[in-house]
């Protein structure tokens, strides 16, 4: 069973108007979701997610529904069932707010089973840029070209200034506490972790999107997917 492409597909949804804006440090928003994000732990039921995201008033943002498992009191982006584990996605976000960033949770059942358990966690973060993404602060030199397989270290030597900068999405997916020993035995858990940069260039209206996905054979960020992006693209589907 493979959740990837649903999960993707709903964190990677950019708006088609944007408003140019120049790049500034994080907001408080997103600071605090992206700290949510580092809290959250895979196989968390709801309680746990809850506590982690309400404290003490978690218990208010609980639904609880008849003969259903409980989820949180947040808008449901989807809700179905796939070879009998319930799926349920679900994002945080300030919705007045129309380019803010969201928290998006993925959650699944085990097969005859009403609790709701944590198996993919991911942050987007749009801006009022031209591009509506957190585009980061540092530019691919002139006469830089990227390639699959290259590391952080590698693209980071083809960057003006340090270490990456601002990325505009990542999302973490483990979903072996929502299979049994035997459902495990047979492969069928993902492992998938990905962050996503959007890289100013040296021609004009011309961004990077490049995809970092986690590489178990070489323990490290590698570069899963490069495209070119200006003012008017919108997201790719996955």
């Amino acid at each position: 069973m493979k959740l990837l492409g649903k999960v993707t597909m709903i964190v990677f949804i950019v708006v088609a108007c944007f408003v140019p804006n120049t790049i500034s440090a994080a907001t408080k928003e997103e600071v605090r979701l992206t700290e949510l994000y580092k809290d959250l732990k895979h196989g968390m039921t709801i309680e746990q997610v809850a506590t982690i995201l309400y404290g003490k008033e978690a218990k208010e943002h609980i639904r609880y529904r008849r003969w259903q498992p409980k989820i949180l009191r947040v808008p449901i982006n989807d809700e179905t069932v796939e070879d009998g584990h319930k799926q349920l996605i679900q994002a945080i976000e300030d919705r007045s707010d129309k380019q803010g960033p969201q928290l998006v949770l993925h959650f699944m059942t085990k097969k005859k089973s009403n609790i709701y358990l944590l198996v993919i966690k991911a942050v987007f973060v749009e801006r009022k840029s031209t591009t509506g993404y957190r585009e980061s602060t540092r530019q691919l030199k002139k006469g830089m070209n990227l390639e699959n397989g290259m590391t952080e270290k590698q693209v980071d030597a083809m960057l003006a200034g340090k270490g990456l900068g601002h990325w505009t999405a990542v999302a973490n997916m483990d979903t072996t506490s929502g299979y049994s020993k035997e459902e495990i035995r047979r492969d069928f858990q993902d492992l998938y972790r990905m962050k996503v940069y959007v890289f100013p260039t040296t021609q004009k209206n011309k961004w990077k999107e490049v995809q970092f996905a986690y590489s178990q054979e070489r323990k490290k960020f590698v570069v899963d997917n490069i495209r070119t992006v200006g003012p008017n693209d919108t997201a790719p589907e996955f």
